[in-house]
């Protein structure tokens, strides 16, 4: 194998076990609230903790990888998941799980960052590689649920689909190990002075609402969905792992389906159908308690939610050319998010039933409706001021 073949494939992998490893927690999130006696709200806290990792390590992701190189930080992905999962079998202490899930946030953000700027160099522009390497990423997403319900069905311990992951993980290593570097660009660029005028800008913030509201509405699903359908008795456990891999092999139909759909349609008013799309979907799910309408609504929520993300980012292309603080602190807004929602869903869930703690995401999608509106309408706003000054 070429040298760039084997840097590429690496990479590849490693987005292929941090899909496996973010969706691995929300398919066994039910099992391990009843084996380790935690409360839904204990359960909500895990998933954030999770999620304040991958957000320290997004942050920081520039300064950790120009500190200690790329192998070291490639390296570092695997080492913190494979932290993650040993502590996830070995630990029924409330307070080391905690800390295990906070390190595999650490690998989650790393890869996220670390990953994405080592293959954008490499690649130089050439957009196919990255849309391979996310579709990637959602292969891993789909296949995790499938997984896991089928060796519950068959029987077997929840440890079990976390031990296949931590063998992942573990190969994750050996291949950063292995993975040549010599011919990479360095990440390390030049310090550049960004200025803070995008923060009088209140479009800036609508943006960063939408974010927060939309990240942390995945992340409850996608922690919470497979709880919510066993403990309503709407499917069983095993089967409901199948219906979170509907919705993430819809999410990638409709992130096809957006990027296709933007090349004709104004990005505000995309953005706003999608929202609203979501919102109305959102509430059709809760809504229906027979599996049959379930699974239609948990599709089309995926189909609906797909295209908020990458929608929202195109269309805030203006604030974040160049990078630098604007979009550093706006992507923190989405970890803000799958931080915080999930533990509102947990507590919502402890308060007054687990059918109240998924409302919590009818209630995130309705306020990226709004924002959207708010988006569109200052986006109207803009045009017609540029026109007014040719």
């Amino acid at each position: 194998m070429k040298t760039d073949n084997k840097f590429l494939f690496t990479c590849f992998y490693s987005f292929f076990v941090n899909g496996t490893f973010i969706l691995l927690f929300g398919a066994i999130l039910s099992y391990m609230i009843h084996d380790y006696h935690l409360t839904y709200a204990q359960g909500g806290f895990l998933v954030s903790i999770c999620s304040i990792g991958n957000l320290v390590a997004n942050f920081f992701g520039g300064v950790i990888l120009n500190a200690i190189g790329r192998r070291k930080t490639l390296i570092s992905i695997g080492v913190n998941f494979l932290i993650c999962l040993l502590g996830m079998i070995f630990c029924s202490n409330y307070i080391l799980l905690c800390m295990a899930m906070f390190i595999g946030g650490l690998g989650w953000g790393t890869n996220n960052n670390a990953v994405n700027v080592l293959v954008s160099k490499h690649i130089q522009g050439k957009s196919h590689y990255m849309i391979v390497m996310h579709s990637v990423f959602a292969v891993g997403a789909f296949m995790t649920p499938l997984v896991v319900g089928f060796l519950m069905s068959m029987g077997f311990n929840f440890r079990v689909p976390i031990m296949i992951v931590a063998v992942l993980s573990f190969l994750l290593i050996l291949l950063c190990i292995k993975i040549p570097l010599d011919h990479v660009e360095s990440a390390v660029d030049e310090n550049k002075i960004v200025g803070f005028g995008f923060l009088k800008n209140i479009r800036y913030y609508v943006f960063m609402f939408i974010l927060f509201f939309y990240v942390g509405a995945e992340t409850g699903i996608n922690n919470w969905v497979i709880t919510y359908l066993d403990k309503m008795g709407i499917v069983s456990g095993a089967i409901s792992q199948n219906f979170l891999s509907i919705f993430w092999v819809l999410m990638i139909v409709g992130r096809l389906g957006s990027a296709h759909l933007s090349r004709f349609i104004k990005k505000e008013t995309l953005l706003l159908v999608i929202c609203f799309s979501c919102f109305i979907t959102s509430i059709l799910f809760v809504a229906f308690k027979s599996p049959i309408f379930v699974i239609i609504f948990i599709a089309l929520l995926g189909l609906s939610m797909a295209g908020v993300y990458p929608v929202a980012v195109s269309n805030a292309n203006t604030f974040l050319v160049g990078g630098g603080m604007a979009s550093g602190i706006m992507f923190s807004a989405g970890g803000l998010g799958a931080t915080a929602i999930p533990v509102i869903m947990g507590k919502v869930a402890d308060d007054h039933g687990i059918w109240a703690g998924m409302t919590v995401v009818v209630v995130s999608a309705f306020l990226c409706f709004i924002f959207a509106f708010a988006n569109k309408i200052l986006g109207e706003k803009s045009c017609l001021s540029t026109e007014n000054n040719i």
